[in-house]
């Protein structure tokens, strides 16, 4: 009779892990609508009764990793993680009561201009994803999915409902899309993978879309402005709160320098600070090339009678750099020049140069004309005025 005890047990144990495998399916199937913690068997269910009630035998973690453990007499280590997941050993068994709301690109749209999101980390139903608004005013997505074998885990314990692909994939076709990472790891039958995109949809436009003639776009609190040709315009929760008349070119750009709360437009030539209410003043005019660093710092760049010129705007006379100029090219490391007989290269950052009160030293690259040199710089943008420095020595060596 013990025997026959001991079957039944176990038939209903198999019985119940058969139908936990079911909603798990299920939630595969349709994530969204599957109640996480639905294939948890009785015993994990009370362990995590346990610990949201606040009885059993849950202790803080010691090391602050995690927000809670517990060992059991079976030998399993439980934690719980500071991101609100129910953890065996290497098994992430079912999230907590966390948030969830859709992220896809047309439903964020209509709750940020409808005042329900303000931007913040949002989490999606099927708990693979996470969006969040970035500084840019592009939206941020995290996707990250774990895969186990049969050996890792046998009774089908962790949760599956993952999506099996993110929501941004099929919204790229209407946003661009760029990655920022992509990670992936195997151990032990267990795989785990994450990437970070950013979507080019922007909260406050109507549609999220930037028109295909658009120069530049500049997120701000007082909203979004968008540069076009013949306009900019400034957008705020999918309204339309102002257009400044200003034909711009293909190089100009909107900027905001956060160290001032001060909007500026640059046209390709003519510098203009702007006003929410529609206002615009002139503040420098024959700029062939600007310089902002994101935060509190612009500067132009000018040739003036073959003179090359900084402007800064403290300052009331423009600071000559080099005369004798053909044409030059701003660079994000680099400012080349062009000359009579070659191409020569600051022997300083831009960032530098941009707040320099001296003429710097110039190196001297060869006889190619600029755009040959700009070609060769630009393919390492991160390292142009260290390769600068090596043609300069290059050249140099060459001098007989």
């Amino acid at each position: 009779m013990r025997y026959l005890a001991e079957f039944f047990s176990l038939f209903l144990i198999v019985t119940m892990l058969s139908v936990s495998v079911a909603a798990v399916d299920s939630a595969a199937a349709d994530p969204a609508a599957a109640e996480p913690t639905a294939h948890l068997t009785p015993e994990l269910s009370a362990l995590l009764d346990d610990y949201l009630d606040g009885t059993g035998d849950w202790v803080t973690d010691p090391t602050g990793n995690d927000l809670a453990v517990l060992d059991t007499d079976d030998g399993g280590h439980y934690r719980i993680t500071r991101d609100g997941w129910l953890v065996r050993d290497q098994l992430y068994l079912c999230p907590l009561e966390q948030s969830t709301a859709p992220v896809d690109p047309a439903s964020l749209i209509a709750d940020y201009q409808a005042g329900l999101w303000d931007g913040s980390t949002r989490l999606s139903p099927d708990y693979s994803t996470t969006v969040r608004l970035a500084a840019d005013g592009r939206l941020y997505y995290t996707y990250q999915r774990r895969f186990y074998s049969e050996a890792a885990d046998p009774q089908h314990l962790a949760y599956r409902g993952y999506a099996e692909d993110p929501v941004y994939r099929s919204a790229a076709a209407t946003w661009p899309l760029t990655e920022a990472s992509n990670y992936s790891s195997r151990s032990d039958g267990v795989s785990f993978h994450t990437e970070s995109v950013y979507l080019d949809c922007y909260l406050d436009l109507p549609q999220g879309q930037l028109a295909a003639e658009t120069i530049s776009i500049c997120v701000t609190p007082d909203g979004t402005y968008v540069q076009q040709p013949q306009r900019t315009e400034l957008y705020r929760c999918g309204e339309l709160k102002q257009t400044w008349w200003v034909y711009s070119q293909d190089h100009g750009r909107v900027l905001r320098l956060t160290s001032s709360s001060q909007t500026y437009l640059y046209t390709g030539t003519t510098l203009y600070a702007l006003t929410p209410t529609g206002g615009k003043e002139r503040v420098a005019q024959g700029i062939d090339a600007l310089y902002f660093n994101g935060e509190d710092h612009l500067a132009g760049f000018k040739v003036s009678r073959s003179t090359l010129q900084l402007w800064q705007p403290d300052q009331d006379d423009l600071l000559p750099l080099a005369d004798s100029v053909r044409s030059f090219y701003l660079g994000d490391q680099v400012l080349l020049l062009e000359r009579n007989d070659g191409t020569y290269a600051a022997d300083a950052y831009v960032s530098h140069l941009a707040v320099a009160q001296t003429a710097p030293t110039w190196l001297y690259l060869g006889a190619e004309p600029l755009d040959y040199y700009r070609g060769y710089l630009d393919a390492d943008p991160l390292n142009a005025l260290a390769q600068a420095r090596q043609l300069a020595a290059r050249a140099d060596s060459s001098t007989p």
